[in-house]
């Protein structure tokens, strides 16, 4: 008869060097998402002005602000993965505005199309496809951002005395500044 306990091995050398065996399996899915969508989309933002349909018809400060976003939101996916796989309170904060400002990014797409079409003509990929993908991806992201708030999460986080409601306000905060920074230096760069 063996005398192994389970109970009595439970996991101590700071968690087997920092390793959360108790991560929920979401969690884990997210966080190699982030990572390797994070890495992917650094890569391929050295070539997007050439990948955007009509991006000649942006303004050269528009185009440097599209790239510059875009490379912002590789680096907070990576970092997020990181975090998120390490079970650490900022790699939840980073997820959760990831989320929040792509939440945010599906709603500006469904204001600003009337705009874009009238300014830049028909955009590739617009009309009622267009609104779908927006509406798809707000709903999508919003599941997601849901299940970042769900008690195994919250938990593996530790991150039980934070707010639900406050965390929304700070992530959704943070992301409409930097939308409303951006619309005015936008506006300001064409004047």
């Amino acid at each position: 008869m063996s005398n192994f306990n389970p109970q009595l091995t439970r996991y101590n050398s700071e968690e087997i060097t920092e390793g959360s065996y108790d991560r929920p399996a979401g969690v884990s899915i997210f966080a190699v998402l982030f990572t390797l969508g994070g890495a992917v989309s650094f890569i391929v933002n050295l070539f997007i002005p050439g990948l955007i349909a009509g991006v000649e018809a942006f303004s050269p400060f528009f185009k440097a602000l599209l790239v510059a976003t875009l490379y912002f939101l590789s680096v907070i996916s990576i970092a997020a993965g990181i975090g998120t796989w390490k079970g650490k309170k900022w790699g939840w904060w980073l997820a959760l505005f990831y989320f929040a400002y792509t939440i945010l990014g599906g709603l500006n797409q469904l204001i600003s199309y009337p705009g874009l079409a009238e300014a830049y003509g028909t955009v590739k990929g617009g009309g009622a496809s267009f609104y779908l993908k927006a509406i798809v991806k707000i709903v999508l992201n919003g599941l997601v951002l849901a299940y970042y708030f769900r008690e195994s999460v919250v938990s593996y986080f530790h991150v039980e005395s934070v707010a639900r409601l406050k965390a929304l306000g700070i992530v959704f905060g943070i992301g409409i500044v930097i939308f409303a920074v951006c619309t005015l230096t936008q506006l300001v760069a064409v004047r």
